[in-house]
């Protein structure tokens, strides 16, 4: 009998701790019927009870039948149970240490790989730069699947995020701490851990001969987390911060529920993708409520993997008061005096809060397995059962083209030319099947440029459809179910 087999037999029955891990991942939403998921594993004790946890939940869903009759008679979800090992090569052994990580996620029945981080370290911020080229190979994996990245974020990371978020003077939503539900780079990102202790969390591994990774930077007093760990391990502040992060969110909803009431009517998504605000009602918003709009909006465009440090949020309100156009959290800022819009533009004019334009989010594949993908963040798209399609953004060409076929619809939709780089077009040959579309060429169709309404679902054009639902109806809601599902 080999390792797999021996480490199978193992694992016939979840223990509770597992079983308590499968109730808070059902919790948010997740389902391996209609989700794709990418678990993030750096084969530390963390992230392999995690793996564990996951490995039970997929089969626990895969003996049950799901709710959409058509796939009943699959058996098994259609989804395989995806796994990413990061080698960032900072390590001397760095690969060897994955491969073996990659060959205990496979005796799981995980389909594992290896990502290789393809620069050097640089000399200083170690743990920032390896943080982002980890979460840039994981986005590039997920987006073409439109997967979810699954990570083993606990209660104690929360902890320790808060406090360095304090130290650095964050507001309301910095100090809410990480979210079980929110984005990098246009990509789904799921912590359904958060409210577990670490112990409760590594119980998982209990008798499970599942060897795991000491990573000797968890314990390098050079980096400020390892600092932080165990100062809260002396001063015993880590309740009192997870009470603090639950009690800003709740004070952040309700600053934003209020922020609604006041700015009905002059504060705006497009359901092309962009943001509004007037600008005359900006002014006359309290300096905490305009920090907190602005702070939304960036949330709303998806641009910004992180809350925008306080600092920043009052650099931009100082130029948006003055009038000033400005790049910041990934949007472009700009003034637009002509309000085209009586319904969005007082006497001042509106504020237009554009995605970067230049940096275009990666192309999603679908398969015809699944109805519907997310894209960039932003976009729910849906296709016709079995329609095979690759979604891109328009970019600067395609939209050029389309201008000239359509001036009198670019004049009606009133936004600069920047703002349509970033929306997305479906290309496929198959795409004649969407009732009602217009081609841009060959194969490219953007059916929410020919009608005022995007998710035209609600009209006879069949089960088909392009919906700008904006990060914030991602970020606030609790469960996927609630919000993203087709």
């Amino acid at each position: 009998m080999n390792d797999s087999t021996n480490l199978n037999s193992r694992l016939l029955a979840p223990n509770k701790a597992i079983q308590r891990c499968i109730a808070l991942i059902d919790a948010l939403g997740l389902d391996p019927w209609t989700h794709p998921v990418l678990l993030a594993i750096s084969g530390g004790a963390d992230s392999m009870a995690m793996a564990l946890a996951f490995h039970h939940w997929w089969n626990a869903h895969a003996e049950k039948p799901h709710e959409n009759s058509t796939r009943q008679s699959l058996l098994k979800p259609p989804f395989p149970l995806r796994a990413m090992v990061v080698d960032h090569g900072i390590r001397p052994n760095s690969a060897s240490e994955a491969r073996g990580v990659c060959s205990r996620l496979h005796a799981l029945g995980l389909d594992a790989s290896i990502a290789t981080v393809g620069s050097s370290p640089p000399k200083g911020g170690v743990q920032a730069w390896a943080r982002a080229q980890r979460y840039q190979l994981l986005a590039d994996a997920a987006a073409p699947h439109d997967a979810v990245i699954v990570t083993a974020h606990h209660a104690g990371d929360q902890a320790e995020t808060v406090q360095m978020r304090l130290s650095r003077g964050s507001g309301l939503t910095g100090l809410a701490g990480m979210q079980r539900l929110t984005h990098h780079g246009g990509v789904r990102l799921a912590r359904p851990f958060l409210d577990l202790d670490q112990a409760d969390l590594h119980a998982c591994l209990n008798a499970s001969g599942i060897a795991v990774v000491d990573d000797p930077s968890n314990h390098d007093d050079r980096f400020e987390r390892v600092r932080v760990r165990k100062q809260q391990a002396v001063s015993g502040l880590a309740p009192d911060l997870l009470r603090l992060a639950r009690a800003s969110d709740g004070l952040n909803s309700r600053l934003h529920t209020a922020l609604e009431a006041a700015m009905s009517g002059q504060m705006g998504l497009s359901p092309y993708g962009w943001g509004w605000i007037d600008h005359t009602a900006f002014t006359r918003l309290p300096e905490t409520a305009r920090h907190a709009l602005l702070d939304r909006m960036i949330r709303s465009m998806a641009t910004a993997p992180h809350p925008v440090e306080r600092a920043s949020i009052m650099r931009l309100d100082r130029s948006l008061l003055e009038q000033k156009d400005v790049t910041l959290g990934g949007c472009e800022w700009r003034h637009d005096h002509k309000s085209h819009d009586e319904k969005s533009g007082g006497a001042g004019g509106r504020i237009l809060c554009l995605a970067e334009a230049e940096r275009l989010p990666h192309p999603v594949a679908m398969d015809g397995l699944r109805p519907s993908c997310l894209f960039d963040g932003r976009w729910r798209i849906i296709l016709p059962p079995g329609m095979k399609a690759v979604i891109e953004p328009m970019g600067a060409a395609r939209f050029a083209a389309w201008r000239r076929k359509n001036p009198a619809r670019f004049r009606e939709i009133a936004a600069p030319a920047r703002a349509f780089w970033r929306i997305p077009v479906i290309v496929s040959p198959e795409a004649g099947r969407i009732n009602g579309v217009e081609a841009l060429d060959g194969s490219h169709f953007a059916p929410h440029l020919k009608f005022n309404i995007v998710d035209f679902r609600d009209r006879d054009y069949g089960l088909s459809g392009m919906a700008f639902i904006g990060c914030r109806l991602i970020s606030s809601s609790n469960s996927f179910k609630e919000r993203l599902r087709p």
